[in-house]
Protein backbone atom coordinates (compact mmCIF):
# COMPACT_ATOMS: atom_id res chain seq x y z
CA UNK A 1 0.00 0.00 0.00
CA UNK A 2 1.47 3.42 -1.13
CA UNK A 3 2.44 5.63 2.17
CA UNK A 4 0.02 8.65 0.76
CA UNK A 5 -3.00 5.93 1.29
CA UNK A 6 -1.80 4.74 4.94
CA UNK A 7 -3.17 8.33 6.61
CA UNK A 8 -6.23 10.34 5.78
CA UNK A 9 -5.60 13.86 4.79
CA UNK A 10 -5.55 16.06 8.13
CA UNK A 11 -8.51 18.01 8.54
CA UNK A 12 -11.42 18.46 10.56
CA UNK A 13 -15.20 16.54 10.09
CA UNK A 14 -14.74 13.20 9.33
CA UNK A 15 -11.40 12.84 9.05
CA UNK A 16 -9.50 11.71 10.93
CA UNK A 17 -6.29 13.51 12.69
CA UNK A 18 -3.06 11.61 12.25
CA UNK A 19 -1.96 13.15 15.63
CA UNK A 20 -4.90 10.53 17.25
CA UNK A 21 -2.98 7.72 14.89
CA UNK A 22 0.52 8.69 16.76
CA UNK A 23 -0.96 8.57 20.50
CA UNK A 24 -2.46 5.08 19.62
CA UNK A 25 0.70 3.75 18.30
CA UNK A 26 2.40 5.18 21.09
CA UNK A 27 -0.12 3.24 23.60
CA UNK A 28 0.01 0.18 21.80
CA UNK A 29 4.33 0.47 21.90
CA UNK A 30 3.65 0.72 25.66
CA UNK A 31 1.22 -2.37 25.98
CA UNK A 32 3.90 -4.13 24.21
CA UNK A 33 6.77 -2.91 26.08
CA UNK A 34 4.96 -4.47 29.75
CA UNK A 35 4.35 -7.61 27.90
CA UNK A 36 7.56 -7.80 26.86
CA UNK A 37 8.98 -7.33 30.55
CA UNK A 38 5.83 -8.65 32.66
CA UNK A 39 9.25 -11.24 33.54
CA UNK A 40 11.63 -8.48 34.65
CA UNK A 41 11.80 -6.22 38.07
CA UNK A 42 10.85 -3.31 36.06
CA UNK A 43 7.77 -1.99 33.65
CA UNK A 44 8.15 -1.03 30.07
CA UNK A 45 7.27 2.16 31.13
CA UNK A 46 10.68 2.10 32.59
CA UNK A 47 12.44 1.12 29.32
CA UNK A 48 12.73 4.74 27.97
CA UNK A 49 14.79 5.74 31.46
CA UNK A 50 16.63 2.95 31.25
CA UNK A 51 18.00 3.70 27.30
CA UNK A 52 17.96 7.46 28.80
CA UNK A 53 19.86 7.21 31.70
CA UNK A 54 22.55 4.68 30.29
CA UNK A 55 23.23 7.15 26.91
CA UNK A 56 22.62 10.36 29.22
CA UNK A 57 24.80 9.15 32.65
CA UNK A 58 25.05 12.18 35.31
CA UNK A 59 21.56 14.00 33.68
CA UNK A 60 19.73 15.59 36.31
CA UNK A 61 15.79 14.53 37.36
CA UNK A 62 15.17 17.23 35.32
CA UNK A 63 17.14 17.00 32.25
CA UNK A 64 15.52 13.41 31.67
CA UNK A 65 12.18 15.28 32.41
CA UNK A 66 13.10 17.15 29.47
CA UNK A 67 14.33 15.05 27.04
CA UNK A 68 12.11 12.30 27.78
CA UNK A 69 8.85 15.26 27.40
CA UNK A 70 7.72 13.80 30.53
CA UNK A 71 6.22 15.62 33.82
CA UNK A 72 9.01 15.96 36.46
CA UNK A 73 6.79 14.32 39.06
CA UNK A 74 6.04 10.88 36.72
CA UNK A 75 10.18 10.95 36.38
CA UNK A 76 10.52 10.98 39.86
CA UNK A 77 8.78 7.94 40.54
CA UNK A 78 9.87 5.81 37.84
CA UNK A 79 13.61 6.47 38.75
CA UNK A 80 12.69 5.83 42.24
CA UNK A 81 11.34 2.27 41.40
CA UNK A 82 14.35 2.35 39.41
CA UNK A 83 16.78 3.09 42.15
CA UNK A 84 14.58 0.51 44.58
CA UNK A 85 15.34 -2.09 42.00
CA UNK A 86 19.25 -1.47 41.45
CA UNK A 87 19.15 0.23 37.34
CA UNK A 88 20.00 3.61 38.44
CA UNK A 89 21.95 5.79 41.43
CA UNK A 90 21.93 9.18 42.58
CA UNK A 91 24.25 11.27 43.40
CA UNK A 92 24.24 15.06 44.70
CA UNK A 93 25.66 17.23 42.14
CA UNK A 94 28.94 18.92 43.56
CA UNK A 95 27.75 22.43 41.83
CA UNK A 96 24.23 22.20 43.51
CA UNK A 97 23.66 19.92 46.10
CA UNK A 98 20.02 19.97 45.76
CA UNK A 99 19.93 19.11 41.97
CA UNK A 100 20.58 15.01 42.31
CA UNK A 101 22.30 12.90 38.95
CA UNK A 102 21.37 10.06 37.74
CA UNK A 103 23.90 7.07 37.21
CA UNK A 104 23.37 3.29 35.50
CA UNK A 105 23.63 0.61 37.43
CA UNK A 106 25.82 -2.49 36.20
CA UNK A 107 22.31 -4.01 36.10
CA UNK A 108 21.21 -1.40 34.08
CA UNK A 109 23.56 -1.46 31.60
CA UNK A 110 23.61 -5.73 31.36
CA UNK A 111 19.77 -4.59 30.58
CA UNK A 112 20.35 -2.15 27.97
CA UNK A 113 20.49 -5.02 24.71
CA UNK A 114 17.26 -6.17 26.21
CA UNK A 115 15.66 -2.98 25.90
CA UNK A 116 16.79 -2.43 22.59
CA UNK A 117 15.57 -5.73 21.48
CA UNK A 118 12.36 -5.00 22.75
CA UNK A 119 12.16 -1.86 20.72
CA UNK A 120 13.41 -3.27 17.32
CA UNK A 121 11.36 -6.13 17.61
CA UNK A 122 8.12 -3.53 17.84
CA UNK A 123 9.41 -1.03 15.17
CA UNK A 124 10.19 -4.08 13.07
CA UNK A 125 6.17 -5.41 13.83
CA UNK A 126 4.55 -2.08 13.21
CA UNK A 127 6.54 -1.96 10.14
CA UNK A 128 6.75 -4.99 8.68
CA UNK A 129 3.96 -3.95 5.62
CA UNK A 130 6.06 -1.20 4.12
CA UNK A 131 8.55 -1.18 1.68
CA UNK A 132 11.97 0.10 2.55
CA UNK A 133 10.97 2.99 0.52
CA UNK A 134 8.02 3.97 2.51
CA UNK A 135 9.79 3.17 5.79
CA UNK A 136 12.74 5.81 4.50
CA UNK A 137 9.60 8.09 3.51
CA UNK A 138 8.06 7.86 6.99
CA UNK A 139 11.02 8.26 8.66
CA UNK A 140 11.97 11.68 7.04
CA UNK A 141 8.44 13.02 8.13
CA UNK A 142 8.43 12.12 11.49
CA UNK A 143 11.85 13.45 12.03
CA UNK A 144 10.74 16.82 10.28
CA UNK A 145 7.46 16.62 12.67
CA UNK A 146 9.66 16.26 15.81
CA UNK A 147 11.93 18.95 15.01
CA UNK A 148 9.26 21.13 14.80
CA UNK A 149 7.29 19.77 17.71
CA UNK A 150 10.52 20.69 19.30
CA UNK A 151 9.84 23.83 18.38
CA UNK A 152 6.43 24.84 20.45
CA UNK A 153 7.22 26.67 23.38
CA UNK A 154 9.27 29.14 21.11
CA UNK A 155 6.11 30.34 19.33
CA UNK A 156 3.74 32.30 20.28
CA UNK A 157 0.00 30.71 20.18
CA UNK A 158 -2.83 33.09 20.53
CA UNK A 159 -5.70 31.47 22.94
CA UNK A 160 -8.69 29.69 21.04
CA UNK A 161 -11.61 31.90 21.83
CA UNK A 162 -14.55 29.71 23.39
CA UNK A 163 -17.04 31.39 21.21
CA UNK A 164 -14.92 29.58 17.98
CA UNK A 165 -15.31 26.42 19.37
CA UNK A 166 -19.08 26.82 20.14
CA UNK A 167 -20.23 27.89 16.56
CA UNK A 168 -18.17 24.67 15.38
CA UNK A 169 -20.55 22.48 17.02
CA UNK A 170 -19.91 19.61 19.14
CA UNK A 171 -19.83 16.86 16.30
CA UNK A 172 -18.73 13.67 18.68
CA UNK A 173 -18.67 11.91 15.49
CA UNK A 174 -16.16 13.87 13.68
CA UNK A 175 -13.80 12.75 16.22
CA UNK A 176 -14.25 9.14 16.41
Amino acid sequence: MPLQLIFQPIGRGKVKSFMRYIMRIARQNAQYRCEMSKNTDFSGYECQYIMCVCHHPGMTQEQISTHLCIDKSNVTRRLATLEENGYITKKAMESDKRNLEVFPTEKAIKMLPYVRQINQNWEEYITADLSEEEKTILNIAIEKIRLRANEWEKVEFQPIPMVAVEEEGNNIEADF
